[in-house]
């Protein structure tokens, strides 16, 4: 067994062939036995990594336990074609989304995209398609106008705020203060964490009704 080409044995068969040759490759001096298992143990390490790329399981390992405050999102209800929506602010969806749901009961025109977009999620593989799209009227925080929203059918919120809408009117979210901000000064405070729950809970147990507020007229420009 040549030290400059060993003979590469993976796994327990390295044992194994190891016991079946003289005495003197059990002594921890053999350089070529131990170069043997210095190479076998680091092809299957990389060959392990190449199928598990998060790597070897070695345990059980407890989900860190979180506050609520930890893992709260900021929402708003906002002016969204006349009508009070609960509204997520989200800067890690690309696109405008409102549900065919809230569409409907706000009487907003459901116009047929000329192409299908595709609504990829997160997770690998999970995506979906976009057919439908809205333009309403919104009126906060200083704007006033017309937006077009993807209607998408959306788990808890009526509406979400995505990237377009954030980077046109440069705004910022801060979670320490749980706002969101624009340039021109206003301030939109998220709905606080024990309101924001109780919403939740009582729109899963009650039909969802939209109320209709006194309808603004925003000048008919995109925003």
């Amino acid at each position: 067994m040549p030290d400059t080409e060993p003979y590469l044995i993976p796994g327990v068969a390295f044992h194994q062939r190891l016991a079946s040759l003289d005495p003197e490759f059990d002594d921890a001096s053999a350089a070529p036995g131990f170069r043997v298992q210095f190479l076998a143990n680091r092809i299957e390490r990389d060959a392990n990594a190449s199928r598990n790329p998060a790597g070897v399981t070695v345990g059980l390992l407890d989900q860190p336990s979180r506050r609520r405050e930890d893992t709260a999102c900021i929402a708003a209800l906002l002016n969204i074609n006349g009508t009070e929506a609960y509204v997520l602010i989200d800067s890690g969806s690309t696109t405008n989304s409102m549900t065919p749901e809230f569409a409907s009961a706000t009487k907003a025109p459901r116009i047929t995209l000329s192409e299908q977009v595709t609504l990829q999620l997160g997770c690998v593989g999970s995506k979906s398609r976009i057919n439908y799209g809205t333009r309403v009227p919104l009126n906060f925080g200083g704007i006033k106008g017309y937006l077009h929203f993807d209607l998408v059918n959306l788990d808890r919120y009526d509406c979400i705020l995505g990237t377009p809408f954030l980077n046109r009117h440069g705004a910022v979210l801060d979670f320490g203060m749980r706002e969101l901000r624009f340039p021109n000064g206003h301030i939109i405070n998220a709905l606080p964490i024990q309101e924001e729950v109780a919403l939740v809970v009582q729109r899963s147990t009650t039909r969802r009704e939209y109320p209709a507020r006194q309808r603004a007229t925003p000048a008919p420009v995109e925003v």
